[in-house]
């Protein structure tokens, strides 16, 4: 009993995952792109410039960029209501003046307002054209703006120190890494428009069948999302992923005015891993059942006492009171509530709970996995960046076992693995 339950609530953990599906390009080497090539030509003349007349010389400089095109198809009640593609471009500078031990970026303790805590900033927009000259001009203006922001902060980094008491966690800012350097080819997740039209349409219309269903509307989204990242240690990195997934939504009306609605989700890392048509089907089926019967159940009364979840919903109450206690930044952060960062190789669950945290594990029992990748967002691969963030009680060597979701500079919201999504 006590190993089923064990399995059951690792599956959980493990199936629930609120962000895009991830998949990772096939490990296939190919030529770096124009985008990772303007990248490493801006990145090494920045880097140089700065380190012979910056005062103080940066330390350390990476560049990130995250090029993603999405597709959207949606049908209602048999008919065609979204066709739209998109295409963003975004760059991400991170320039930093100090030393890995203390630089601009730490928290600055003891004031109020927007400029305490870890200095990171929000991307920018690039050109999507990969005109070589404009990708550069951005990417110059960016980091001459995050250069000069990095200097005013160390200053008030370095004052803060001195007029404060000796901090408690004396981890690094940023932990020192080899360098990675691997291509691979960008993803392309392109679908039939024309086929998935007419497949959306004569799902949506099956809706029609039932007239106390009033909404009734079915979608495929496809994003391939291509990441590029250099720094000044000598990495360099291109990889894509991809994420299909295929919604179904329908809505109905109590006799009380109720509103009532029902959703369904399929997510899959390509397209021969959505479900046949015979599931969809059903599951509409279903989806209709279920809203029958919600319109004429009691309306449930107020109650407090003991509560049983089950399927998704434990998964999301588990990843909520849970998954996000271990994020890395929690445990670095003084305005965080730092909940497990003294309790590292000690039990924080009855014996029969098992959790685990596999950014590595693309499938599990047949199903795409929405953590999966191949890198982080600090360029690293999951079992490398298991050692990334420093924080206190948490230093090299890792205990064995440990899945801390973890990130090499610890104030950034990096990728998150296949436990919370």
């Amino acid at each position: 009993m006590i190993s089923t339950m064990k399995k059951f609530i690792a599956i959980i953990t493990l199936l629930v995952c609120i962000s895009p599906l991830i998949q990772t390009a096939t490990a296939q080497r190919t030529t770096p792109g124009p985008i990772l090539q303007a990248l490493d030509d801006e990145l090494k003349r920045a880097f140089q410039v700065l380190r012979q007349k910056g005062d103080p010389a940066p330390y350390f400089i990476s560049f990130g960029v995250n090029d993603i095109e999405t597709t959207e198809l949606e049908a209602s009640l048999g008919a065609m209501r979204v066709n739209q593609d998109d295409h963003s471009r975004l760059l991400d500078v991170d320039v930093r003046v100090g030393d890995y031990q203390l630089d601009n970026t730490h928290q600055i303790r003891g004031q109020r307002g927007n400029n305490t805590g870890p200095a990171f900033s929000y991307p920018v927009v690039m050109p999507i054209d990969n005109d070589t000259d404009a990708l550069k001009s951005v990417i110059w203006l960016e980091t001459d703006q995050k250069y000069r922001a990095a200097v005013e902060r160390f200053i008030q980094v370095k004052a803060n120190r001195t007029i404060k008491v000796e901090e408690e966690d004396t981890s690094a800012d940023l932990s020192r890494e080899q360098k990675q350097t691997t291509v691979l080819p960008l993803a392309n997740l392109g679908i039939d428009v024309p086929n998935w039209e007419k497949k959306l349409k004569d799902y949506s219309a099956l809706f029609n069948k039932y007239p106390e269903i009033y909404d009734g509307s079915v979608g495929i989204s496809s994003t391939a999302s291509n990441d590029y990242l250099v720094n000044s240690e000598g990495t360099a990195i291109q990889h894509g992923t991809g994420a299909l997934r295929l919604s179904i939504y329908a809505r109905t009306k109590a006799d009380d005015g109720m509103e009532l609605y029902r959703f369904e989700a399929f997510d899959a890392h390509s397209v021969d891993h959505l479900p046949n048509d015979q599931v969809i089907r059903q599951t509409i089926d279903t989806m209709v059942r279920d809203l029958k019967a919600l319109r004429t159940a009691p309306v449930i009364e107020p109650y407090t006492g003991p509560a049983i979840l089950s399927g998704r919903a434990s998964g999301v109450f588990f990843h909520e009171i849970f998954g996000h206690r271990i994020e890395g930044h929690r445990q670095k952060s003084e305005s965080e509530g730092q909940t497990f960062t003294k309790n590292v190789n000690q039990p924080i669950l009855p014996d029969f709970l098992s959790v685990i945290d596999d950014p590595t594990t693309e499938r599990l029992a047949g199903t795409d996995l929405n953590g999966y990748y191949a890198f982080d967002d600090d360029e690293e691969f999951p079992d490398v960046s298991l050692a990334r963030l420093r924080f206190r009680n948490f230093e090299r060597p890792w205990p064995q076992g440990s899945r801390l979701s973890q990130c090499r500079a610890p104030g950034k919201f990096d990728r998150a693995g296949n436990e919370h999504g």
